[in-house]
């Protein structure tokens, strides 16, 4: 979870993808813990304060995030979980599948971020989870375009991690393990140092998991790891 249940009340949260499906439970789930909820989707829904912002075009996030900040004067929270899935290989994806997956899954979330990051380093506070997939960490077949999307999302949490620590922290929630894997770091002198080790020890699929040792070897990329990364403790 981002904060502890008692944290939640008077919070002011989004939710992107928030109309339908895991996004519309998160939305609930917050309202039910006290958070003034708006959601961006471009279906309507009763849950929350809705806006209709479709992710793909950057002028209605900006305007979205824009109307937020007018009502609530703060961002504390945010869940993006807007997309779409694509079941195919490369020669069977045509370019406008390939680019519509990307403007949802990838461009969408970095406009979101782009837009409401600024916001929390201003207030010097704040909490991101950027919805996963166990494709985040493995690849499967017909999946090129989806898990390539995926993908890039983890990259894309682990250096916001690094680059906005110590005021906000961001996770990807991974819904094959049911688990949330949160990157953040310390205020000390080593920071950059601790984040890049903590992302890496959170994004192993060691070869006990995938029965891979070229796995392991490939995601120790000096052959041995530091002493805050054991590569012998599994997600």
């Amino acid at each position: 979870m981002m904060e502890s249940a008692r944290g939640f009340q008077g919070k002011v949260g989004i939710v992107v993808g928030g109309a339908s499906g895991m996004g519309n439970a998160v939305v609930r789930q917050l309202t039910r813990e006290g958070v003034r909820t708006h959601v961006f989707d471009i279906k309507p829904t009763a849950d929350g304060v809705f806006q209709s912002c479709d992710v793909r075009d950057y002028d209605q996030v900006r305007r979205s995030v824009q109307q937020v900040l007018a009502q609530e004067g703060r961002i504390d929270l945010l869940f993006i979980a807007a997309g779409v899935h694509l079941f195919a290989n490369i020669e069977d994806t045509s370019i406008e599948e390939f680019e519509r997956v990307l403007a949802i899954n990838l461009k969408g979330p970095f406009y979101v971020l782009k837009e409401v990051l600024p916001v929390m380093r201003q207030q010097r506070s704040g909490n991101v989870v950027i919805m996963g997939s166990d494709q985040v960490f493995v690849g499967k077949g017909s999946s090129a375009v989806y898990g390539l999307s995926k993908a890039a999302l983890g990259q894309l949490t682990k250096s916001t991690a690094i680059d906005y620590a110590p005021t906000t922290s961001a996770s990807t929630a991974s819904v094959r393990a049911l688990s949330t894997r949160r990157w953040s770091v310390r205020r000390s002198s080593d920071s950059t140092r601790r984040a890049e080790c903590r992302s890496r020890r959170s994004t192993r699929y060691c070869a006990k998991r995938s029965r891979s040792s070229a796995w392991e070897h490939r995601m120790k990329s000096d052959g041995r790891c530091c002493s805050c990364c054991p590569m012998s403790v599994h997600s």
